[in-house]
């Protein structure tokens, strides 16, 4: 979802219903081909507050909308960034702290989840 849909609106995401229907009317009147003066933009915008009315009117559609513009987890560091010692294992911090190289089950904890796993193996064509 590339829109921002209470952006479009000019209202908050935790507004009303009825907030947002009195913004999308005072937006229609305002920005009617029938009433604009530059009727292209103000088809364009019109496509925009009607789908944004569309989605943040009915209560599933703005609920799963809601759902898709929060973050469901912090982003992850980059491949290259070095992991802080907070989300490595006990394991594996002992073995570095000791000058040793991680290895098996310790190394795949040093790595984390599967997905930098995989990015690893991928990068070292195993």
């Amino acid at each position: 979802m590339a829109k921002d849909f209470y952006a479009v609106l000019g209202v908050e995401p935790d507004d009303d219903v009825t907030i947002i229907k009195r913004r999308y009317r005072q937006m229609v009147r305002q920005y009617h081909p029938d009433v604009a003066t530059n009727r292209d933009a103000a088809h364009e915008m019109m496509l925009s507050i009607n789908e944004a009315w569309t989605t943040l009117s009915d209560p599933a559609e703005r609920a799963r909308y809601d759902r898709g513009r929060r973050p469901q987890s912090p982003p992850a560091p980059p491949p290259s960034a070095p992991r802080s010692d907070a989300t490595r294992s006990d394991a594996a911090r002992a073995e570095t702290a000791s000058g040793a190289t991680p290895s098996g089950a310790t190394a795949r904890a040093a790595i984390g989840d599967g997905v930098r796993d995989h990015s690893a193996r991928v990068r070292l064509g195993r």
